[in-house]
């Protein structure tokens, strides 16, 4: 076999796969062995089924949502700059991820920065928005060693027209690179 080409493709949480095999001959069976196939760990969590802890005076809690991923989403009330939010990552398999984050959007919203295990991924990303709306932001690469993590969300500041510092995580997606 000689390799042409390979892809990375998001599929949901769970799917099939079927690999064909013919002999070319109607009258007799084929049986075939495939090796080297692999299937990288593709991670995807609901925010509301994460453990998690928080450092601010403000409260945090879990809103139902039906157009939230999963019907819900956890937000905290950040009253300040340096407020956060730790999600437990359930466990991940070595190498280096695509981290994805989606959340609610609105005017009362804080910019937020996302770091996995102390290390900061990507830029700044402010939820502010002057409609409500449910946007994944690709935070860019990270790279990660086998076992659990935790991803924080730390409030960086709040755009001027906002009227808060609230923060909001609806679900994360790390992809294999």
């Amino acid at each position: 076999w000689t390799q042409l080409a390979s892809t990375n493709i998001t599929m949901a949480n769970t799917v099939t796969a079927g690999l064909a095999v013919c002999s070319h001959d109607n009258a007799a069976l084929n049986t075939s062995t495939f090796d080297n196939v692999t299937t990288p760990a593709y991670v995807f969590s609901e925010s509301e089924g994460l453990a998690f802890t928080y450092n601010s005076a403000g409260t945090t809690g879990t809103n139902t949502d039906a157009n939230a991923s999963g019907g819900a989403f956890i937000f905290l009330n950040a009253t300040a700059v340096n407020d956060w939010i730790e999600f437990a990552l359930p466990s991940a398999n070595a190498g280096t991820y695509d981290v994805k984050m989606a959340c609610k959007t609105y005017t009362a919203r804080g910019t937020l920065s996302l770091s996995i295990d102390g290390v900061i991924v990507g830029s700044n990303f402010d939820e502010y928005s002057s409609g409500t709306a449910y946007p994944t932001h690709d935070f860019g690469n990270a790279t990660l060693s086998s076992g659990s993590h935790l991803i924080r969300l730390k409030v960086t500041g709040k755009n001027a027209s906002s009227s808060a510092y609230t923060i909001t995580a609806d679900d994360f997606t790390l992809t294999p690179q």
